[in-house]
């Protein structure tokens, strides 16, 4: 009986030693640096009005973008800044087009065109994860005069227009 009373006194020993061991080294937290960290962390809300405005601001960079280079290439399609940028040709079907807004914008744009009304540049919501800048390519590039290309729609996401914006702050 002895030893078996030697052997939980050992071991009530050793669990005591082996405790304060693990609670010695405790590292303590400044708790106002976490919490500034998780300010930053903190979902920001952004307002509508402000996702039109930084579309618009995106969708502008891309018309300097065509107006400085008039000499590019014949595509339907052209990727900028990670951004799909397709390119109309109002003599060409549209069928391929299913969405609504889209297939509407078109129509609007080659009404103007057809009657010589001067059409400006647009932003449109098309869901809610996705805006079109449409503009209109001016008549003095390669891709208006060779390759019949009258308009642009440029596709911006949502989420690629709050990441672009909050990380330039």
């Amino acid at each position: 009986m002895k030893t078996h009373s030697n052997i939980l006194k050992s071991a009530s020993i050793l669990i005591f030693f082996l405790g304060a061991i693990a609670c010695g080294n405790v590292k303590r937290v400044d708790t106002g640096e976490v919490k500034a960290k998780m300010e930053e962390y903190k979902i920001k809300k952004i307002s509508e009005a402000t996702l039109v405005e930084w579309g618009n601001e995106e969708g502008e960079k891309l018309v300097s973008f065509f107006e400085k280079n008039p000499n590019l290439e014949c595509q339907d399609e052209y990727k900028i800044q990670n951004i799909k940028i397709s390119m109309i040709d109002y003599d060409s079907p549209t069928k391929k087009i299913e969405n609504t807004i889209i297939l509407q914008l078109i129509e609007a744009y080659q009404y103007s065109y057809q009657n010589k009304q001067e059409a400006g540049n647009n932003l449109q919501k098309i869901n809610d994860s996705t805006y079109v800048f449409s503009f209109p390519i001016s008549a003095k590039t390669m891709i208006f005069n060779n390759c019949k290309k009258q308009l642009a729609l440029a596709f911006l996401s949502k989420s690629s227009l709050i990441k672009s914006h909050l990380s330039e702050k």
